[in-house]
């Protein structure tokens, strides 16, 4: 099997890194793809919890939501807060960490830089 480097997230010093929210009903996958998202550059949050999920909606520029199938009628309120946000819905059928970071790349519609386009 080849192994190709993945895409970053993030690119050059000074551009801020997208924030991306990821929400799962399971800590361990939670875990799992926060860390893959922060290692391509990110500012990854992560939550089980929908409400949890809106507070930091609130706070802060989200730039990507990340949701489980299981909650995404849950994350309603995040995306009436937000609308326009790019939301990524992790299927039933396992996906890879890489596979779930390219999903979160091609979401942010990255331009050259390395920034989200606005």
């Amino acid at each position: 099997m080849q192994t190709i480097d993945p895409a970053p997230v993030s690119g050059t010093s000074g551009c801020r890194p997208p924030t991306i929210v990821v929400v799962h009903e399971h800590a361990g996958v939670l875990e799992l793809i926060e860390a893959t998202l922060n290692d391509r550059g990110a500012r990854t949050l992560a939550t089980r919890d929908p409400g949890e999920a809106l507070e930091i909606a609130r706070r802060l520029k989200v730039d990507l939501l990340v949701v489980s199938r299981a909650l995404n009628d849950a994350i309603g309120d995040v995306r009436a807060l937000r609308p326009g946000l790019s939301v990524v819905v992790l299927d039933d059928e396992p996906m890879g960490l890489d596979e779930i970071a390219d999903a979160a790349v091609a979401a942010l519609e990255l331009d050259g830089s390395g920034r989200a386009s606005a």
